[in-house]
């Protein structure tokens, strides 16, 4: 299921065209004991309707009021999930999350916070900040990866100069950069400040959310999907399917567990 409806309204349409109250929606979800992957699924559509509605990074009034909308929803969630928030120990990452001066909107900050927390991660909450404020931040804490989401091109400039100041700290945290002010090409140009080294830990670019989930699981924090046992046994027969491999290193375990 990759949307929630309750009471015909759907909650990806009420963020998108402001047909129904999505922030009510969550909620109600939430008290009948729902789940949240659906909340999740609609919130991330609607983010990617967002993103289509502003073109070259240029916020238009339709992708704004989306963008209103779904931080109010991502904000609803994020309130709902503060009182289990996940314990350093039980945090399967920690993703420290900032705003830069320039954007034009933090839609992005919210939605990360909530989804991150959902799937087990810490994500710390810095604001609106000034790159080399951020910069300290990170480099003292030193979390698993810094989140930027960038929803107005004109947020660029700050992001180059982030960069730069990590840069400057010897920071070692990669950072997942992600909204419609941002592209793969300029991830790639701002790892590289002019007159300076390349930023290492690397400039990630995650084309939504969807995709800054999958980097920092396999990419930052090294956790690929698990792969299939190729030497497995017929589960109707018990077979031994090690048994045509030629000197094969589990053939003998296979053997003895045929």
């Amino acid at each position: 299921m990759h949307t929630l409806e309750l009471q015909g309204i759907d909650l990806t349409r009420a963020v998108v065209e402001g047909d129904g109250d999505a922030v009510a929606l969550i909620r109600e979800a939430l008290l009948k004991g729902s789940g949240t992957d659906p909340i999740e699924h609609a919130l991330i559509a609607a983010e990617r309707a967002m993103a289509a509605a502003c073109p070259d990074g240029r916020g238009s009034t339709a992708c704004l009021d989306i963008a209103g909308r779904l931080r109010g929803a991502a904000r609803a969630l994020s309130e709902a999930l503060d009182p289990v928030a996940v314990s350093v120990a039980d945090a399967a990452g920690t993703v420290t999350l900032a705003s830069l001066p320039g954007d034009i909107h933090d839609v992005g900050r919210h939605l990360w916070r909530a989804v991150m927390v959902l799937r087990g991660h810490r994500a710390p909450d810095l604001g609106v900040l000034a790159p080399a404020l951020v910069a300290r931040r990170v480099a003292a804490a030193r979390p698993d990866a810094l989140g930027v989401y960038v929803m107005d091109h004109r947020g660029r400039p700050a992001v180059q100069s982030l960069v730069d100041h990590l840069l400057r700290r010897g920071a070692e945290t990669p950072v997942l950069l992600s909204g419609p002010g941002v592209d793969q090409d300029f991830a790639v140009w701002v790892s590289v400040p002019t007159g300076a080294d390349h930023y290492w830990p690397g400039v990630n670019y995650c084309e939504d959310t969807d995709e800054a989930l999958e980097v920092l699981r396999q990419i930052v924090l090294y956790e690929p999907p698990p792969q299939i046992h190729e030497h497995d046994h017929d589960p109707y027969g018990g077979l031994d399917a090690c048994g045509g491999c030629c000197d094969c290193a589990l053939q003998t375990d296979c053997d003895l567990q045929a």
